[in-house]
C-alpha cells in the first residue's frame, strides 16, 4: 500500500492418530509496516504471532465424549503509535469436552488458565487467570433447544474473582445451524480466555455451526466414508 504493507502467513496440520484420537495445529503469522511518508506518522511495525498445538478426542463408538485439550502461544510488538508502544505475550492452555448421555441432553465443560506479561510504554506487568465454565442443553424439540451457563474466572492468584450466569434460547434453521438469543444475568470479559463466548452482561444474539470433514462431499462419498467408518 501507499501508506504501509503488510504480511500475512498461516499454516495448518491435522493427522488422525487413531481412530478416536487426532493431532491439531496451527500457525498465524501478521506483520504490518509504516512507511512513515509525513512527519505526523511513525514508521514502526505492528507484529503478532499466534501458536496453537492440540490433541482433539472423538468417541467414535457412541458419540458420548468429546474433547479438545490445547495449548496455545500469543505474542505481539506495536510500534505504529508514536504516543503507545505495546509489547505483550500470552501462555494459556485448556481444556474442553462435551458429554451427551442421552439424546435430548448435553453437557459441557471448559477448563482454561493463561500467563500474560506486558511491557507497554516501559511499564512491565504480569498477569494470570484461570477459567471453569459449564453449560447444560435441552432439546426440548425437533428444532428447539434451550441451555444455562455458569462460569467463573479468578485472577491474580484469587485477589480477583468473577461469576457469570446466562440462559439461551436456540432455533435449528437448517441442519447443523442454529440461531441463538440471550441474556446473562451477570458476566465479566477477558480477551484471552472468552474470546469465543459472549460474558458480558446482558443480551446477546449468536449463530453456531457444526460440520465435518464430510461437508462438502457428494452423498455417494457420504454413503462411502460411513460404510467404511462401521467395524
Amino acid at each position: 500500500g501507499k501508506s504501509s504493507d503488510s504480511i500475512l502467513a498461516t499454516v495448518a496440520a491435522a493427522a488422525k492418530l487413531s481412530r478416536d484420537w487426532t493431532f491439531l495445529g496451527r500457525n498465524t503469522y501478521s506483520l504490518l509496516k509504516n512507511k512513515a511518508q509525513d512527519a505526523a506518522q511513525s514508521a514502526g511495525e505492528n507484529d503478532q504471532n499466534r501458536f496453537q498445538a492440540g490433541f482433539a478426542y472423538r468417541d467414535t463408538e457412541t458419540d458420548v465424549w468429546n474433547a479438545l485439550a490445547r495449548v496455545e502461544h500469543q505474542s505481539q510488538s506495536d510500534t505504529t503509535s508514536k504516543e503507545f508502544t505495546l509489547k505483550r505475550s500470552v501462555e494459556l492452555i485448556s481444556l474442553h469436552a462435551n458429554w451427551q448421555p442421552r439424546r435430548p441432553f448435553t453437557f459441557s465443560g471448559r477448563i482454561a488458565a493463561k500467563w500474560a506479561n506486558e511491557n507497554s510504554n516501559g511499564i512491565a506487568s504480569k498477569n494470570n487467570a484461570q477459567l471453569i465454565a459449564g453449560r447444560a442443553i435441552w432439546e426440548f424439540a425437533s428444532r428447539w433447544d434451550a441451555s444455562i451457563n455458569v462460569s467463573t474466572l479468578h485472577g491474580n492468584g484469587g485477589k480477583s474473582n468473577y461469576y457469570g450466569t446466562g440462559v439461551e434460547l436456540g432455533f435449528m434453521v437448517m441442519e447443523n445451524l442454529w440461531l441463538s438469543a440471550g441474556y446473562n444475568f451477570f458476566g465479566y470479559t477477558d480477551k484471552d480466555l472468552t474470546a469465543g463466548e459472549y460474558t458480558n452482561k446482558g443480551a446477546f444474539v449468536r449463530m453456531r455451526y457444526k460440520f465435518d470433514e464430510d461437508l462438502f462431499a457428494s452423498k455417494s462419498n457420504k454413503d462411502e466414508i460411513a460404510k467404511s467408518a462401521k467395524p
